[in-house]
């Protein structure tokens, strides 16, 4: 489990997110963050972007009506979950 006092916010929420309680998008159980470090954030934040992006181009093909409504907002998978980090 990771460190609660962490210097860093969440990509998907951003600095937002906290005054919700949102820090962290894959939180265990009992809402405590998951990942461990700011990398750790981005790399699991990517592969979301990515599978939520698979799957909605894959409904999209298929004929599902939302998929094919709200596919062409998202034309890249960094166009989902806050995208990823700003380069520094």
């Amino acid at each position: 489990m990771a460190d609660q006092t962490v210097s860093w916010f969440c990509g998907a929420y951003g600095s937002e997110g906290i005054a919700f309680g949102a820090d962290c998008f894959f939180p265990t159980r009992d809402g405590k963050r998951t990942c461990g470090s700011m990398s750790a954030c981005a790399g699991n934040l990517e592969a979301e972007r990515i599978r939520l992006f698979n799957y909605i181009h894959t409904r999209a093909a298929e004929g599902d009506p939302v998929a094919l409504a709200i596919a062409p907002e998202f034309p890249s998978p960094d166009d989902l979950l806050g995208g990823p980090p700003a380069p520094m």
